[in-house]
Order: structure tokens, then C-alpha cells, then sequence
């Protein structure tokens, strides 16, 4: 005999219990401890930015140097990093 065949014969049995493990998982799911916006710090910012068309000269004075005088003022700054592509900006900042 199948437990197809079963549940079948058996309704209200089968409803029962599929009721009786519901219950148990909403109660479950109360008590879980859950926290939605958890307490972390991230100690590095990274700032991207495009511009299309760009050599990577063009990039590192038109657009790294200002973007690293301007975050090396931030308090707490450990560690400034960047990198120049073409037509990207990469800066890096790691904070104390």
C-alpha cells in the first residue's frame, strides 16, 4: 500500500498532522532569534568611477589625484590605494 493510497483513505489523519508540523514550524519561526540590520563596521571604502573614453594618464590627473586629496581629509584614514584603467577609477581607503 502507497502512503498516496493512504493519505487518501485516511483524510482527516493525514490532515491533522500536516496541521500538527505547521504549528510547529509558525512556533518555531516565533521563537527564532533574528536579527534583520546586524552590527557590523566595514573599515575600507572603495569609490569607482567611469569615464568613457579615457587614457589611464588621463584618468590618474583628471580624476584619481582629486578623488584621493579629497578622501585623504576623511578622519581615520589608515590606507589610501587606487588604480587607474582605462576609462576607470579605483580608489581604495581603509579606515583605522
Amino acid at each position: 500500500m502507497s502512503i498516496s493510497a493512504l493519505a487518501v483513505r485516511r483524510a482527516v489523519t493525514f490532515t491533522m498532522a500536516f496541521l500538527v508540523i505547521i504549528g510547529f514550524g509558525l512556533y518555531s519561526l516565533s521563537r527564532l532569534q533574528l536579527d534583520l540590520y546586524p552590527d557590523i563596521t566595514l573599515p575600507t571604502v572603495v569609490v569607482i568611477t567611469n569615464y568613457t573614453g579615457a587614457s589611464p594618464e588621463d584618468i590618474e590627473t583628471l580624476v584619481t589625484r582629486p578623488l584621493e586629496g579629497a578622501v585623504a581629509s576623511v578622519k581615520d584614514v589608515e590606507e589610501i590605494r587606487s588604480t587607474s584603467k582605462q576609462g576607470i577609477s579605483l580608489v581604495e581607503v581603509k579606515f583605522d
